[in-house]
């Protein structure tokens, strides 16, 4: 869903609230505490904000919730100056929780996470590790005997790994010492 149907969601709450005979409650609505929108009602001496705050989550990306919930800060309803009413002081009512897919696109909580997953196997998918070994093939060998400084190469003393680049080959010596060489890839 767009960006546009969480509003029409935050606007049906807020209209829900409204039709149980809850009045806007002005005197505790200016500033803000970094959230989207809220909006404060009052029914008697109970005041309920309905917030829609963004949140990100490192593990899954960015949220954004939807919550009621009930005052329990002390509120002189009476005054006309400003009171505050401290959002994570709420005692919550309803939380509805909304990932974000795309730029201006946005799924459940569960739709998310699903989402999240594929585009973390996409892109686990498209990297090769740094350097993986390879075994060492009777071919190889026959090859690497025709290069110059790999005319004593057998199975013993040869690794090859393959890496970002291409394949490197290395072939210890007997002294201790190691000569290495990198195949690459031919480019696309």
């Amino acid at each position: 869903m767009k960006r546009t149907e969480l509003d029409v969601i935050f606007t049906n709450k807020v209209n829900e609230y409204l039709a149980r005979g809850y009045v806007f409650n002005t005197n505790t609505m200016s500033g803000s505490q970094g959230e989207i929108a809220h909006v404060d009602l009052r029914k008697g001496d109970e005041i309920l904000r309905i917030v829609m705050d963004g949140k990100y989550d490192w593990r899954n990306g960015d949220k954004i919730h939807i919550l009621v919930g009930r005052n329990t800060n002390r509120v002189n309803l009476d005054r006309e100056s400003s009171e505050t009413i401290w959002n994570n002081d709420l005692e919550m009512i309803e939380d509805l929780v909304f990932s974000k897919i795309a730029e201006n696109w946005y799924a459940s909580e569960e739709e998310g996470a699903a989402a999240n997953e594929l585009r973390k196997n996409r892109y686990s998918s498209q990297h090769v590790p740094a350097e993986k070994e390879l075994s060492v093939t009777a071919a190889l060998i026959r090859s690497l005997k025709s290069r110059k400084g790999f005319t004593n190469a057998t199975r013993n003393n040869i690794t090859v790994r393959r890496c970002a680049a291409g394949y490197k080959i290395i072939m210890a010596s007997r002294n201790g010492s190691s000569k290495q060489e990198l195949i690459r890839f031919p480019n696309k």
